[in-house]
């Protein structure tokens, strides 16, 4: 009983630490990404956006999880070890993939090659940089010290920032955003790793690595899928839409996502590592989904009705008329908004009962509604009806996981 209150304190001052950096990284990054959109325009934006989707479809099957295994293990020093050697062998792999990538692309398409292979080289390195971070502040996960892990992203943030908005004055193209990504990367693995100062051992022991790969296999197939799916719709628009359109619904979107963030941060850390110390965790669950449910529904109903009559006055003062077609994509967004939020949380206690292997038919589902209705909704209603595919998807998303989550925490309370 002690323990549960220690753990539930220990909760409380780090949800309230993480709630209030992620508030105020979430305001600085709204304004900025609504900033940036504004004076780089569409054009640069459907630039970026082009980059991160092709990097993240291409190696989107390289998501493993494997920080997340350290944290169900509590940190051991073997699992942390093992998951270590796991991402030096996934980073050297990806570089290989990219060599090759580019090898093969330069044949067919020799101008978009030359024009792109260092901006998605950086966001590659990016990438890996963010690998190794997650493995080396998985330590202060366990040890619930999120205040540090939240500070470190506030100061990486702030420097970024900084860096970027150097760069916009003297030049405004589309490094401001690739080295913005980058430069955060860098400054937040070099304050993580002051402070951590992780053990860099590898561990090549053979049923250390089932262990492993027991665990993120499934976790693996679930990682694959959520990078399939949100890319998937920014890559149909693009090939819908065009280049220009698809940087308007980039922005739109990732002004979302940003808004996302700000909440599921605390849901997928300090959330999953509090759910891996209860002890009856199935009782817990039911009670949310029942009391929660009866507040939250009605919550999403009306403020998906008030962003329906704010949407052209909220897109229009925020960026611009040059985004204006934009105002039909929140209606959808919204929906796709509170789904998200809600999924996230089940999938976090089914990872903390290490059954989130449950969460691939709910994704899978996600993935066939969304390419079922995208290409009619978009022919007939453009804009609206691409919002409002993404939003559908994610209600088949959270519905079904609520479904399958609920039965399975029912067997166990049996």
């Amino acid at each position: 009983m002690q323990d549960n209150l220690a753990v539930k304190r220990k909760l409380k001052e780090n949800f309230s630490w993480v709630f209030v950096i992620n508030l105020i990284i979430g305001l600085i990054n709204f304004f900025t990404a609504i900033f940036f959109a504004r004076h780089l325009g569409p054009s640069i934006m459907g630039d970026y956006a082009t980059i991160i989707v092709s990097f993240e479809l291409t190696f989107s099957f390289l998501s493993f999880g494997f920080n997340q295994f350290v944290i169900s293990k509590k940190y051991e020093d073997d699992s942390y070890n093992v998951a270590l050697t796991a991402i030096v062998f996934q980073s050297v792999f990806l570089v290989i993939l990219f060599c090759l990538f580019f090898f093969v692309l330069s044949f067919i398409e020799p101008q978009w090659t030359s024009h792109f292979i260092v901006p998605l080289f950086l966001i590659m390195c990016s990438k890996i940089l963010s690998l190794f971070n997650l493995m080396f502040y998985s330590k202060l996960e366990t040890e619930f010290n999120y205040k540090k892990i939240s500070t470190s992203r506030f100061v990486s943030t702030i420097l970024g920032l900084g860096f970027a908005y150097t760069w916009f004055f003297l030049f405004a193209d589309l490094y401001t955003l690739i080295l913005r990504d980058f430069t955060v990367a860098v400054i937040f693995i070099t304050i993580t790793y002051s402070q951590v100062k992780p053990e860099l051992k590898l561990n090549f022991n053979r049923s250390s690595f089932k262990e492993l790969w027991k665990f993120s296999s499934s976790m693996w197939v679930l990682n694959f899928l959520e990078h399939s799916i949100t890319r998937l719709d920014y890559a149909l628009v693009g090939f819908l839409a065009g280049k220009d359109s698809l940087g308007i619904y980039f922005t739109v979107r990732n002004i979302v996502e940003g808004l996302l963030g700000f909440i599921l941060n605390p849901v997928q850390t300090v959330l999953l590592s509090y759910y891996t110390k209860l002890r009856k965790t199935s009782g817990y669950f039911l009670y949310l989904i029942k009391k929660i449910s009866i507040i939250y529904i009605p919550l999403a109903f009306a403020f998906t009705l008030l962003v329906w009559l704010l949407k052209d006055f909220a897109i229009t003062t925020l960026l611009g008329l040059k985004y204006r077609t934009g105002d039909a994509l929140l209606t959808g967004f919204a929906i796709y908004f509170f789904s998200i939020i809600w999924f996230e949380n089940i999938k976090v206690f089914t990872m903390s009962e290490r059954i989130h292997s449950r969460m691939i038919l709910p994704r899978i589902m996600q993935i066939i509604g969304y390419s079922s209705i995208i290409f009619p909704l978009y022919n007939v209603f453009g804009f609206w009806g691409a919002g409002f595919a993404t939003g559908f998807a994610a209600l088949i998303l959270t519905s079904v996981a609520t479904l399958t989550a609920t039965r399975y925490f029912n067997t166990q309370k049996l």
